[in-house]
């Protein structure tokens, strides 16, 4: 298997930057507005606004793994988007479950769900061509 990242790997890194960088720019310039405008309330504006920081930190690491394309250069990146979405998915899930979540939420779930689970995929099918 070469060194290059696959389409899907391409679609779902695209799928984390262009939400990661909305989400991540709301929440870091106007954290009580943006909050505010998806019906959430905000405790803390200063705990939102470095999780727009973040964000806007994995909106970049996707976007430099998009235009680097090597494998080698981003399996870490790709692990530790994986991860981070898949346990923010989990722990949207429970919020909506207990209703301590907007229900207009939903759809940043299934986003979640989709990208999270995609890249662990993509993790998953990488380590099993590299035992052979």
């Amino acid at each position: 298997m070469n060194d290059s990242i696959s389409k899907l790997h391409r679609a779902l890194l695209w799928l984390t930057v262009v939400p990661c960088a909305t989400v991540g720019i709301g929440s870091f310039l106007a954290p009580v507005q943006f909050q505010s405008m998806l019906g959430l309330q905000t405790p803390d504006p200063t705990s939102t606004r470095s999780i727009g920081g973040f964000l806007l930190g994995a909106a970049i690491a996707a976007w430099y793994s998009l235009r680097s394309g090597k494998w080698s250069e981003v399996r870490l990146v790709t692990l530790y988007l994986s991860t981070w979405k898949i346990l923010v998915g989990i722990g949207l899930l429970f919020g909506l479950l207990a209703g301590t979540a907007s229900p207009a939420l939903l759809p940043n779930l299934i986003l979640l769900a989709v990208v999270g689970t995609g890249l662990a995929y993509v993790l998953w099918q990488r380590r099993k061509y590299h035992r052979a």
